[in-house]
């Protein structure tokens, strides 16, 4: 089993990279273990992220940005796992839906 940390406060735009912590829930033991770390950039630069959600049957992670002054907003999705990212980006640019 498996708990997401989503570092992704962004309020003010100015943090261009966030990170993302999946951490293997232990089972008998008392530590917890960073499973997979990925730091990652929206693809359209920064975005002020509302809410963090997981696909478990897909193994993705969803990402939902704060209204624009448009009032439209955005979803994102990235691969719980580096590896099926986007090479030859910071561990993964999202596309939207």
């Amino acid at each position: 089993m498996f708990l997401l940390c989503a570092d992704v406060g962004n309020n003010k735009k100015k943090r261009p990279i966030l990170t993302l912590y999946i951490l293997e829930l232990p089972t008998q033991k008392d530590e917890i273990d960073i499973f997979n770390k990925i730091d990652f950039m929206f693809e359209d630069g920064p975005q002020n992220c509302e809410a963090v959600g997981v696909d478990s049957k897909l193994q993705e992670i969803l990402f939902i940005n704060k209204a624009e002054k448009n009032n439209s907003t955005k979803v994102y999705v990235i691969s719980m796992f580096e590896e099926q990212n986007e090479k030859g980006h910071l561990n993964g640019y999202f596309s939207r839906l």
